[in-house]
Formats: C-alpha cells, structure tokens, sequence
C-alpha cells in the first residue's frame, strides 16, 4: 500500500507538470543526447535487414527494396542466391527498387539483396511459385475522421484518416494499391495506405487485417460521400480484382460538397482525451 501511494504521489506532479507543457504549446525538453542526432545513411540502411525474420517469397517472387544510400534509379544493387550472385532485372515502383530474378529462384533458398554493398534484405524461398492473385473480401470501415492531428512533440501534419479491416488471402507478402474515388469520378491518391495480411493457406481468411489510408487533410468534406477502391499485388506480381469500399465523412455537408445533398447518419462526437 505505501508503494502504491508513493508512485501517486509521484505521477501527479509529474501529470500537471506535463498538462502545463502542452497548455502552454511547447514540447518538454528531450534529453541533449537524442537532440538532432539522426543515424547515418549507412547504418540506416543496414537496419532495414532482418536476417533473424526473413520474408517468405515463392520461386517467382520479385523483390522490393529501399534505398537510404543512393537514388532507387543508380545505387547499386547485387541478388545473392545461397550467397552466390544471380542475374536479374531491375526496375523501379513507388519509390522502391524492384528486382525479377531471371531465373526461378531455388526451393528453399537464402536470398539476400545488397544495396551498395550493404546487407538490405533476406528472404527464405518457398517450394513451389505463386501463381494465385491475391483476394479481397469484407472490408468494414470503422472510422472516418478529418483533421486528425499528429502528435504535438514532434509536430506533424493533420491528416484525413480512414481505419478498419479488410480480407486479404495470399501466398505471399502484399503491397495495397488504395485511391479514393470521388462522387463525380475523380480518383485522389492518398498520402499513406497500409494492409497487413493474416493468411496460413490458400482459401482461409483466418483473420481480418487491418487498412489505414492516410489522406492530407481537407480532402474530404464533412458528409462526403466516396469511395475507397482496393488493389493488392504479392510478391509474384499477381494482381487482385479491385474491391470498392463506399465511406461516408463526419458531419454534415458543406454546401455544394459531392455529399450535400444526401442524407448522412449522424455521429456521436468522440470523447475528449484527457490527460494524466
């Protein structure tokens, strides 16, 4: 019991103290040792490795990899294939450099992708190609909000968000392919969009996965009526069907919005968040 009343007493000064830093809209001061110190290019690049969790691909996978070090276009890049190097083709897609082996990659394989002679990527090869296109089914929306602010310390951009679950069925790893289609037809693309996949075979959706679409703020009006258009691809290249998803924005139409004229559900307002 005294534990307990003394860590009380301790988070409440600590709890207004932090409630005066953000009435008065400064960050609290970071500790000198994390003030401006960024990672070089380098270290970074080598963290986007994860050889203890390497991605599982088929023999037909193309693989997708960041660079930190160079421009995606002219930095170097080698495929290590069971740690000998293998030919490939390279392309470059959302900012990504794409690589297509030339040859099937082996079963069971250890495939490594250096990027200017930095370990960047590993991935364990399966046993047999994908040749399924990935399928999506279900999709609810479980929130939409405008405006939503980032967080204050570091400052970020207010976005337009769109949250909920969505059934993705896969071999492979997938990357989302989501725009927003206005009333009228036209297409926004958004700033972020994110799927998971939680697959363990082909035709079983063992659990819905999460979708986040990030929007700069003030694309949708209040009471907007859209739609959210889904597209997957896996790391064979196969392409799903795409799946539409209507969403309606909060609050009621501005004049001479896509949505003013129809009727929208209202909605309770979210509760305030209170401090410590």
């Amino acid at each position: 019991m005294r534990r307990v009343f003394a860590l009380a007493a301790f988070l409440v000064p600590l709890c207004l103290s932090l409630s005066s830093v953000a009435q008065e809209g400064a960050c609290p001061p970071a500790p000198v040792a994390t003030i401006g110190i960024a990672k070089p290019p380098r270290e970074q690049q080598a963290a986007l490795d994860t050889p203890r969790s390497p991605t599982f691909v088929p023999t037909n996978a193309r693989l997708r990899v960041t660079s930190v070090v160079g421009p995606v276009e002219t930095v170097p890049v080698q495929l290590l294939v069971n740690g000998v190097a293998a030919a490939f083709d390279r392309a470059v897609s959302d900012e990504q450099i794409e690589i297509t082996p030339k040859a099937p990659l082996p079963p069971r394989a250890s495939v490594v992708v250096m990027v200017d002679r930095i370990r960047t990527a590993t991935y364990q090869v399966g046993t047999t190609p994908d040749t399924h296109a990935p399928t999506l089914a279900n999709a609810k929306v479980e929130r939409v909000s405008l405006a939503v602010p980032g967080p204050v310390c570091p400052p970020s951009t207010p976005a337009d968000l769109v949250v909920g679950t969505i059934e993705v069925d896969d071999e492979a790893v997938v990357r989302a392919k989501v725009t927003l289609v206005r009333a009228a037809g036209a297409v926004v693309a958004p700033v972020t969009a994110y799927v998971s996949r939680g697959r363990t075979s082909i035709g079983t959706f063992p659990r819905p996965s999460p979708f986040g679409v990030r929007l700069a703020a003030g694309t949708l009006s209040p009471g907007e009526q859209a739609t959210l258009r889904f597209v997957v691809i896996d790391a064979a290249g196969n392409v799903s069907a795409p799946l539409d998803v209507p969403i309606v924005a909060p609050g009621a139409p501005d004049a001479g919005s896509p949505g003013a004229s129809a009727e929208v559900p209202s909605e309770p307002p979210f509760p305030s968040r209170r401090g410590c």
